[in-house]
C-alpha cells in the first residue's frame, strides 16, 4: 500500500467519525433546565444572599438517610413556617417537582422510594424572621 492510499482512508475515517457524531447530536435533548433560565440569571445576586444567609446562620438542617431513602427536614427553631423543596432532576426535566411543608418547629420525614432510582437535586427555601434562606443538596435514590 502506497503512502497517498493511507492518507485517504486516513481522512474517509475521519470524515466518518464526524458524520457520525453529527447524526448522533441530533438525538440529544439540549432544552435548559428551567424555562425561566435568563430570567434566574439576572436574579442571581439575590441567590447568592439568600445562600450566604444559610451559611452564615441556618435555621434548618436537611439530611438525606440513604439507607432508609428519607429525606428529614428539621428546624433549629419556632421561627422557620413555610419551606419550599424543588426536586430537580439532571437527566429528565419532566420529573421535576415541587413540595411545600409548614414545619412550625417539628421536624419532617419526607419517603423518597417512590422517586426514580438516581441523582436528584434539591433546592431548599425558607424565610425566619422576614430573611430569606436558601440551601442546595445533591444525593442519589437508591
Amino acid at each position: 500500500m502506497k503512502w497517498n492510499h493511507g492518507i485517504l482512508i486516513f481522512y474517509i475515517c475521519f470524515a466518518a467519525a464526524l458524520f457520525t457524531v453529527l447524526i448522533l447530536s441530533f438525538g440529544v435533548d439540549h432544552s435548559l433546565v428551567d424555562k425561566d433560565y435568563y430570567k434566574l440569571d439576572l436574579a442571581y445576586q439575590s441567590e447568592y444572599e439568600e445562600l450566604s444567609n444559610h451559611v452564615k446562620n441556618p435555621k434548618l438542617k436537611i439530611d438525606h438517610l440513604s439507607s432508609s431513602n428519607d429525606l428529614r427536614v428539621s428546624p433549629f427553631d419556632n421561627s422557620v413556617g413555610r419551606v419550599d423543596l424543588y426536586f430537580y432532576r439532571p437527566s429528565d426535566q419532566s420529573q421535576d417537582y415541587h413540595v411545600e411543608l409548614d414545619l412550625d418547629g417539628h421536624d419532617e420525614i419526607m419517603d423518597l422510594s417512590t422517586m426514580l432510582k438516581g441523582k436528584w437535586k434539591l433546592q431548599v427555601r425558607y424565610k425566619s424572621h422576614d430573611t430569606a434562606y436558601r440551601s442546595k443538596l445533591e444525593f442519589v435514590v437508591l
